[in-house]
């Protein structure tokens, strides 16, 4: 099973303007999993209501979004919105993949991102870690939602090795969350909890 729980650490800082850091968890989770992991865990839940909830409509917001908000959510990502409508968060991945020009055949995807909590949800980032069929990291994804439910789709290519490839983007009021971090593939380390 890849899917697994991290305690992390989120850090905010503005010079000269607000400054935090505290304790987060977030939940690595391998879409192929979901249904197993709902099954197995009776706290989780699948699309319902429960301690701990994951919902696809929570994820490519933005495909539902109109008027101003499709606007913002377009100046990263020019999508086709009936491509979206009744898909799984793989499917909707697998076609923002296509959307995008990557051709390769997609293997697993794996979602670091924060679960409802009894219903309510934060969640200012998540991250999609695309694999090709041979296990290769190929593109990372990242889902940015700001206080006013706007949501940005960014990307950055990898090439082998998971070295950065230059990102092709328009700049943005909503800041590339990747414009600070180099994308590895999470994996053991003294920090990850358990496996689910």
């Amino acid at each position: 099973m890849n899917s697994c729980a991290y305690v992390c650490r989120l850090k905010h800082d503005r010079p000269n303007k607000n400054r935090f850091a505290y304790k987060i968890y977030m939940f690595y989770l391998d879409l192929d999993e979901i249904d197993l992991l709902a099954d197995r865990f009776k706290l989780l839940g699948k699309n319902r209501w429960n301690l701990l909830s994951f919902y696809d409509d929570d994820h490519f917001l933005f495909v539902r979004q109109k008027g101003k908000r499709d606007r913002i959510a377009r100046a990263t990502f020019d999508y086709t919105r009936e491509y979206y409508v009744g898909k799984s968060t793989k499917e909707r991945v697998r076609e923002a993949l296509g959307e995008l020009g990557f051709d390769f055949e997609l293997g697993k995807v794996c979602l670091l991102t924060s679960l409802r909590n009894l219903g309510y949800i934060f969640n200012p980032v998540s991250f999609y870690y695309c694999y090709d069929a041979q296990g290769e990291l190929r593109v990372l994804l990242s889902e940015v939602n700001n206080t006013y439910r706007d949501q940005k789709l960014f990307y950055t290519a990898l090439t082998p090795g998971n070295k950065r490839h230059r990102d092709k983007q328009k700049k943005t009021s909503m800041s590339h969350p990747l414009s600070i971090w180099t994308p590895k593939s999470p994996g053991l380390s003294k920090n990850r909890q358990r496996p689910c």
